[in-house]
């Protein structure tokens, strides 16, 4: 290789060099700017994917809000102001992807004393005119036992820590997921029936 080969040679190699810092640094500012929007019907299956992706990758931003209606996950979706929704519903077609990720049940945490705590299963009409504590932010769930259980009353609490101390220390029935039980957010004190 004569003397402008080896100057070619050179450039070249800066050339591509440069290339390679440019690819490497609009990915990492990209990965650093960027936003993934999760909108749910329900928080736990927030709180798990939320987390998750937040471990996958840790330069994005990550936010999640709740909604109470499907329609209106599928509606942020549709207008690209969320990324993922997790929905009660599968509604896949060419414009959405839809798989199953997540399965939670709801539970009634009842004091031993009550008079359905030894039982294994409780309908939610069974449940008429009681007085329960729940989480605030319980998504869907929040209209399904409201709707479902005639004459209740509802002590609402929107944080979780506050939440267990109160129901380990109460005699009020509360709700719960099954997985907010397994993450270990709730006393094991009161029975429970699904």
């Amino acid at each position: 290789m004569n003397q402008t080969g080896r100057l070619a040679v050179d450039y070249a190699r800066r050339i591509l060099a440069l290339q390679n810092e440019m690819e490497n640094e609009v990915l990492d500012f990209y990965n650093k700017t960027r936003e993934i929007k999760i909108a749910s019907i329900a928080p736990m299956p927030l709180y798990v994917l939320t987390q998750k992706f937040n471990k996958t990758f840790p330069k994005t931003k990550i936010t999640g809000q709740m909604k109470n209606e499907n329609d209106e996950l599928f509606s942020l979706l549709e207008k690209d102001k969320a990324q993922i929704i997790i929905t009660t519903i599968n509604r896949s077609d060419e414009r959405f992807f839809a798989t199953e990720i997540f399965e939670e049940h709801l539970k009634v945490l009842l004091p031993k004393s009550h008079s359905l705590a030894n039982r294994k299963s409780v309908k939610l009409k069974e449940l008429a005119g009681e007085t329960f504590i729940m989480l605030s932010e319980l998504g869907f769930w929040s209209n399904a036992v409201k709707h479902a259980i005639p004459d209740a009353k509802f002590i609402e609490q929107d944080d979780i820590t506050d939440l267990r101390d109160i129901i380990a220390h109460s005699t009020l029935p509360a709700f719960a997921m099954d997985y907010t039980e397994q993450a270990d957010h709730l006393p094991a004190k009161k029975k429970q029936a699904v």
